[in-house]
């Protein structure tokens, strides 16, 4: 039984040109992970000089954006989404960049 997650439709997945065999759904609560993915990318731009899209939001069809967290997590508790959601962000925003080439020369 699930709590958080909601069953995406075949025809959606399909639409999706996604790969998987897997059953799929997104975290009912999945526009809290785009609040903190905004949130996050601009914390991040505010300290570095280096324009970084973590390209973790996707447009799928009838669902609109969606953080990848939704997806992966769909059981995860509401209020752990947010953190999942930065840490996830922030993790690929800074990964393989030293951070002295990305910080703000002050």
């Amino acid at each position: 039984m699930t709590t958080y997650a909601t069953p995406v439709p075949q025809d959606v997945v399909e639409q999706s040109r996604t790969l998987t065999r897997f059953p799929t759904a997104v975290h009912r609560d999945h526009a809290l992970c785009l609040e903190a993915a905004h949130k996050i990318r601009g914390d991040f731009l505010s300290k570095v000089d280096v324009e970084l899209n973590a390209k973790t939001i996707g447009d799928y069809p009838v669902l609109g954006p969606v953080h990848v967290v939704a997806f992966t997590i769909p059981e995860c508790l509401p209020e752990r989404l947010a953190i999942m959601t930065r840490f996830t962000d922030f993790t690929i925003m800074s990964d393989g960049r030293p951070a002295n080439i990305m910080l703000k020369k002050t």
